[in-house]
């Protein structure tokens, strides 16, 4: 349900904007000198940090299951590099809440529980 809900948000659409043109970024908001840099590098770090919940869900699949991290890791470099990809991140994040809502009441379905 938080998947897709994510998904949905202004926010998601605003750090993938970013994420996808990082040089864009730099040309639009440089600053000469090193409080130009440490500014450049606070504004820039602001965006990542939004980028928190993404990396949270990634440590329990990538510690438990390496098909499942590569899923996400795939989806992640789709939602970034292709012309498709918002449309891309939709359907997973749909597809996602009906997988979450079975392995929540089945538990067993996870290869990753004992």
């Amino acid at each position: 349900m938080f998947a897709l809900a994510y998904q949905l948000t202004t926010l998601k659409d605003v750090l993938l904007r970013h994420c996808r043109s990082p040089l864009a970024f730099v040309m639009r908001h440089w600053r000469d000198g090193r409080a130009g840099a440490m500014r450049i590098g606070m504004h820039h770090g602001l965006y990542w940090m939004g980028c928190w919940l993404l990396f949270l869900i990634l440590i329990p699949p990538g510690v438990m299951n390496v098909a499942a991290m590569t899923a996400v890791a795939v989806l992640a470099f789709v939602e970034k590099v292709a012309p498709w990809g918002r449309p891309a991140g939709l359907a997973a994040g749909a597809l996602l809440v009906p997988a979450g809502v079975a392995v929540t009441i089945f538990p067993d379905l996870l290869p990753t529980v004992a």
